[in-house]
């Protein structure tokens, strides 16, 4: 089974995640610091990202914030892969490391800012796709 360890850092899980536009190989992913947040139904993307792969919005959308304010912003189709490195074992002893990818597509919602410190907020529209685990500040993700 592939997973993904991380460290939890002043609270917070930050991950590194490939954004990229789905059914155009052509365009290289761009590889960002994305925020675990178990609180957040939906996925949403920073202005940044959406300029630098020069997405198209398919629509408005609406999220709620913490105190209950009703924010209107605009919807995006990306494809989010979170890469996983694996040390395979062969036959012949060597252990050979191999990067996979576990991700899918997903409508993402535009933030209103550009957070610092993360360019992706990860809602439980994508987050509730995987086997959770955090223990002893740490954390576990596999598919």
């Amino acid at each position: 089974m592939a997973t993904y360890s991380s460290k939890a850092v002043n609270n917070q899980i930050i991950i590194v995640v490939d954004v990229s536009i789905p059914r155009l190989e052509a365009v290289m992913p761009v590889r960002v610091k994305s925020l675990f947040d178990t609180g957040a139904q939906t996925t949403c993307i920073s202005p940044k990202i959406i300029e630098r792969l020069g997405l198209q919005d398919i629509g408005i959308g609406y999220f709620e914030t913490a105190s209950g304010a009703i924010i209107e912003t605009l919807r995006y189709h990306v494809r989010l892969e979170i890469p996983i490195v694996l040390d395979i074992e062969r036959r012949d002893g060597i252990t050979q490391r191999e990067v996979v990818s576990s991700g899918k597509g997903v409508t993402t919602l535009a933030l209103t800012h550009s957070p610092s410190e993360y360019d992706l907020i990860l809602g439980m529209d994508f987050i509730s796709n995987f086997h959770i685990t955090m223990w002893n500040n740490r954390f576990i993700l596999s598919n």
